[in-house]
């Protein structure tokens, strides 16, 4: 029988949402790569398909703006001008108003704690320049930070630029692979949480049949690295990657119950205090 090739689409974050949940209801299983998709659609997508829709439909209504950046911004709903105006950079589109400002008092910075992944805002040094993923000193004594004007505090996940939204999961997924025996420690004692329900099934896209596998093959001896992990359990096919991405759902929702290797966000704890 001859393939029937599929048309591709580019479409907008809550229609991928809404596509998978219903091949999900109606298949009851999607594959690893589609759970994860639909993860990161539930988490990211701004808008429910009618109202991305919507939104698209306005701004395809501006002469200078195309479906994909129409898409694009229906994905990020972003909230700061710089996110737009980098949208739209690529393009060679200006679509700043007369009175938009061209620059920010202070040039600021996002940064991500090692140990608890807090969320930061940072002040770098005048005429400091930061690469994506570099790694700098913040703590207490000034004379070792080189490149460090000042830590401004903790911010919640929204308060990231769209930006700082896409570079995040990078970022996440190069710390854990440095801390490799940290996370390789955590499947070989994560714990159960009821009788019911065990701490590594909220790694994302890690099933219970997965799961016993894991807790079959630590009897025997304990894993050692990640690569291990991966021969000694078939399924497990990305250990690293379902940390990074466990991490990143722990950073970007605020209903989170349980925190394995995050602290709550910083406006729960000003709720708490």
């Amino acid at each position: 029988m001859a393939a029937v090739p599929v048309p591709e689409r580019t479409v907008p974050l809550a229609d991928v949402k809404e596509l998978l949940e219903k091949a999900e209801a109606a298949r009851g299983e999607l594959t690893y790569e589609q759970k994860l998709a639909l993860e990161h659609a539930r988490r990211f997508a701004r808008f429910n398909s009618a109202g991305a829709k919507s939104l698209i439909d306005e701004l395809m209504q501006n002469p200078k703006v195309d479906l994909l950046n129409a898409i694009r911004v229906a994905d990020i709903a972003p909230a700061h001008a710089d996110d737009v105006r980098a949208v739209f950079s690529k393009a060679r589109v200006t679509l700043d108003r007369p009175d938009a400002p061209q620059h920010r008092r202070e040039p600021v910075a996002y940064g991500i704690g090692e140990s608890q992944f807090s969320l930061l805002e940072l002040i770098p040094k005048p005429g400091v320049n930061l690469a994506v993923g570099e790694r700098v000193y913040i703590g207490k004594d000034v004379d070792k930070r080189s490149k460090i004007a000042k830590v401004k505090g903790r911010i919640d996940y929204p308060q990231l630029s769209a930006g700082a939204h896409g570079e995040l999961p990078y970022v996440l997924l190069e710390i854990v692979k440095t801390q490799e025996a940290r996370f390789v420690k955590f499947y070989n004692e994560a714990p159960p949480i009821s009788t019911r329900y065990h701490s590594l099934e909220l790694l994302p896209g890690l099933g219970k049949k997965t799961m016993m596998g894991v807790i079959d093959e630590r009897r025997k001896g304990e894993f050692k690295s990640f690569d291990e992990l991966k021969q000694r359990v078939g399924a497990l096919h990305a250990p690293d990657k379902l940390i990074a991405h466990r991490v990143e759902l722990e950073l970007s929702d605020p209903h989170q119950k349980y925190h394995l290797f995050t602290r709550p966000p910083a406006q729960q704890d000003r709720m708490m205090g």
